[in-house]
């Protein structure tokens, strides 16, 4: 593995200022996995999520909670033809918890996005 890919593979996600990070770009007939650890504060419990994403015959992307409390941000994602695109939108103001996203199989991007949520769909944790 490539020193780069090596340094995206973890990823400290900001905790506030309601932006939003380009998690991942998933083209058709490929995959993404990332482990999200939830690093608590006083008021907040660890977690531990599972986020994936297979884009095959059919597009289908999940969020699991493994353990713990809440995410301190959100996950979106929006379908363009046969892509889907991955998002993280930090809180408004800062809630405590940090999320570091792992990645498990995939090729993260990690860029900040300029764009806003409005034609993105929030992934519900299952």
């Amino acid at each position: 593995m490539p020193f780069e890919d090596k340094q995206k593979m973890f990823k400290s996600m900001p905790t506030s200022g309601g932006g939003l990070t380009h998690i991942a770009q998933v083209v058709q007939y490929k995959r993404y996995g990332a482990a999200i650890y939830v690093i608590p504060n006083n008021e907040n419990l660890p977690g531990l999520f599972l986020l994936k994403a297979g884009n095959s015959s059919s597009i289908n992307p999940t969020l699991v909670r493994l353990y713990g409390g809440k995410m301190n941000g959100k996950i979106y994602y929006k379908i363009t033809g046969s892509t889907l695109d991955l998002y993280y939108k930090a809180a408004n103001s800062d809630t405590g918890p940090q999320d570091i996203f792992q990645t498990i199989v995939g090729t993260p991007a990690y860029t900040t996005y300029s764009g806003t949520i409005e034609d993105m769909i929030e992934l519900v944790v299952s």
